[in-house]
């Protein structure tokens, strides 16, 4: 059985926090996807005020907010990031497709999550035949490997997830003050 787009969102997720929108791990990674403060701002939000040095603040929202999930904001932050790396990655990899690296089938899926972890530098590396991890330790060999096979071709065009995004409305008391 083939798997699908949202049996790659579930797996990732179980393998990232076992699913848990309400997780934060020890290097301040959060939710079900374990976002960093960087990908959220790369997707319109600062979150505990931050911003890149000289880059100015996005849209603010609080932790609590963004850990409750409140109107399914980590699933379309996932959409939209899961459709930008496929987007890159068939742009840049499709020769890979289908070869072995390292042992390992290279397809969509399995570059997609391997950027999840390391993004596309860490692709770039591995596909170089440099394997390398996460802070944690985890191997992007690990992810391309376990997440390759998914078929995510019938979820890549995502054009409205980001006016969707946009959409969603802070509630009073959730806006990150600090």
């Amino acid at each position: 059985m083939i798997k699908n787009y949202n049996n790659f969102l579930y797996d990732l997720g179980e393998r990232e926090s076992g699913n848990n929108y309400a997780c934060e791990n020890a290097y301040g990674f959060l939710g079900r996807w374990q976002f960093g403060k960087p990908r959220l701002y790369d997707a319109g939000y600062s979150i505990g005020n931050y911003s890149p040095p000289g880059m100015k603040k996005k849209r603010l929202i609080s932790k609590k907010y963004f850990l409750d999930n409140t109107l399914g904001i980590q699933d379309k932050i996932m959409q939209w990031h899961v459709h930008n790396l496929a987007d890159t990655c068939l742009r840049k990899y499709t020769e890979h497709f289908n070869k072995k690296i390292n042992g390992i089938v290279i397809t969509l899926s399995g570059l997609v999550a391997g950027a999840h972890l390391k993004g596309i530098g860490g692709v770039n590396k591995f596909l170089k035949g440099q394997d390398n991890s996460d802070a944690l330790g985890t191997k992007i060999s690990e992810y391309i490997s376990k997440f390759g096979g998914y078929n995510l071709y019938s979820k890549i065009d995502l054009k409205d997830t980001i006016a969707e995004i946009d959409k969603l409305a802070v509630p009073k008391g959730f806006e990150d003050l600090t």
